[in-house]
């Protein structure tokens, strides 16, 4: 009786799952920009403060909104998701009244300050919002991309509320 190895196809198998894997992984290790947590950001946003250095912008419902977004003027915000406002210090007491009044007795939700930085570590905005984490990326010139926050990922911690759960 003739027998029949399978073991070539086995290993050609494991070949073709790991490098799909390599090539996965690596597209998710492509270099890109991040928020990074800055107490002095908070506390410019939660004082009131508007500097006329950045345009800024908001995402989710204007009365109370999941982020607002500053891009320094050296720098042009690509995206039609974020909302252009001509930011006054009188709209952003409104807004901290709300997210003060709703959210600040759930840590859960409460606002985070971050730097917006690129790829190669350059601030390029500000960030204040329920959301501690976005995609961040260079076009060219000084075009920036600058993803709206992800609505499953609401934590002042970078935790997703799924990873909450578990505490």
């Amino acid at each position: 009786m003739k027998t029949f190895s399978f073991l070539p196809h086995r290993h050609l198998l494991l070949l073709a799952a790991a490098l799909f894997i390599t090539a996965s992984l690596g597209g998710c290790a492509a270099a890109g920009g991040k928020l990074v947590r800055s107490n002095e950001t908070a506390h410019l946003f939660s004082s009131g403060q508007v500097l006329a250095e950045y345009r800024y912008y908001y995402s989710g419902p204007h009365d109370e909104p999941d982020a607002i977004l500053g891009v320094h003027r050296d720098y042009a915000l690509r995206s039609e998701l974020w909302n252009r406002i001509n930011l006054t210090e009188g709209q952003l007491a409104k807004w901290l009244d709300t997210m003060n009044s709703k959210w600040m007795a759930n840590f859960r939700h409460s606002y985070t300050g971050a730097d917006v930085v690129d790829e190669a570590g350059t601030k390029i905005g500000i960030w204040y919002g329920r959301s501690g984490w976005t995609t961040v990326k260079r076009g060219s010139g000084n075009d920036v991309y600058i993803y709206t926050p992800d609505p499953f990922e609401q934590s002042n911690l970078g935790l997703n509320s799924r990873e909450y759960d578990n505490y």
